[in-house]
This record gives structure tokens, sequence and C-alpha cells, in this order.
């Protein structure tokens, strides 16, 4: 992960975590947004009323984007334990793969959505996916997060 890291930074000239898919499945995402929360400051009451009408839960990020990674995790207990933990962190998982894997199951904190028709669909059904030059995208919103 460190090389990926380094790489991404030469490129970008930003920095980002050197996670591997197990310190995310232990927490590690968890423990950074909550060491990331905003000081709390004095609020109006229009301003602590809009945050208590946003839909978007103390500690989560909007999007996850896994790209070319997930399918490289063998184990299901795995590959459930990483997703998981996603999902309760991030409220969209974008995957993108050379294949149809990873095989998400209903349970694992995703529902599949169909990009075309902005709405859920069932896991197994292709609507909604892309696939271009032999890359394939699919959506998923998590069921933890509002």
């Amino acid at each position: 992960m460190q090389f990926t890291a380094e790489a991404f930074k030469t490129r970008t000239t930003l920095s980002c975590s050197t996670w591997t898919f197990q310190d995310i499945a232990d927490g590690a995402l968890a423990d950074q947004l909550k060491d990331s929360a905003p000081v709390p400051h004095p609020v109006t009451s229009e301003e602590a009323e809009q945050e208590a009408e946003s839909d978007l839960p103390n500690q989560a990020v909007e999007m996850t984007i896994c790209s070319f990674a997930l399918h490289l995790i063998d184990s299901p207990s795995e590959l459930f334990a990483l997703l998981w933990e996603i999902s309760l962190r991030s409220r969209w998982l974008v995957v993108l793969a050379p294949h149809k894997k990873p095989e998400m199951k209903l349970g694992w904190g995703w529902v599949k959505w169909d990009a075309d028709e902005w709405t859920e669909c069932p896991m197994t059904r292709s609507d909604g996916e892309f696939l271009q030059d032999r890359v394939h995208c699919r959506v998923y919103r998590s069921v933890n997060i509002p």
C-alpha cells in the first residue's frame, strides 16, 4: 500500500492513507473520521436546525470508490467484513473492476443501485451498470446510512 500511496502523491500532489483492507475492516476509517471531526463551536439555532435536518450522519463520507481492488479479495468472510465496515461509514460505493467480481450479497451492508433509473435493483442484475473497454462500474448504496 505504501508504494501506491507514494505513486498517488507523486501524480496528484495529494496525500492519501496507506490502509490495507484489513485495516479498514478493523475500523481505521472510523478512527480517521473520529479524529478529523470538526472542533465544536458555538452555533446559532438556525445552524443547529440545519445540522439536525442533515441526512448525512456524523463520521460518514458521501462516497467510496474502489478501483481494481475488491476483486482481489478471495475470502468471502474478509470481503464481508470490509464491505460491512465501509457501509457504516460511506453512503455510496462505486466499484470498478475488470470483471463481474466481487459478487456482493444481500446482508453485506449494500443494495445495488441502477445508475440509469436511479433506483435500487436486484444484486444479480446488471441493469444500470456501466461497461467500457472491459471495465465494469457498479454502484451500491449503504443500508446503514439513511
